[in-house]
């Protein structure tokens, strides 16, 4: 009942619906919490009850090196 490549692209590898893209990052940015999912929700359930937004987070700038 599993469902493989082979169930959506019956003339395998050859089919001309299959289309790859190739993607190469140089940068990103990513977004974090300080302290766990149960310890964020908290300070943002409790932020919003007082109408606050708590700063707990970690963020920042990733870059990748060509060839890495």
């Amino acid at each position: 009942m599993g469902t493989g490549p082979q169930d959506w692209f019956t003339e395998g590898k050859d089919d001309p619906r299959i289309t790859i893209i190739e993607v190469t990052p140089t940068s990103g940015y990513y977004w974090d919490n300080k302290h766990g999912n149960a310890i964020a929700g908290a300070k943002m359930l409790v932020g919003a009850a007082i109408g606050k937004t708590p700063d707990d987070s970690i963020e920042g700038r990733l870059d990748v090196a060509a060839g890495a």
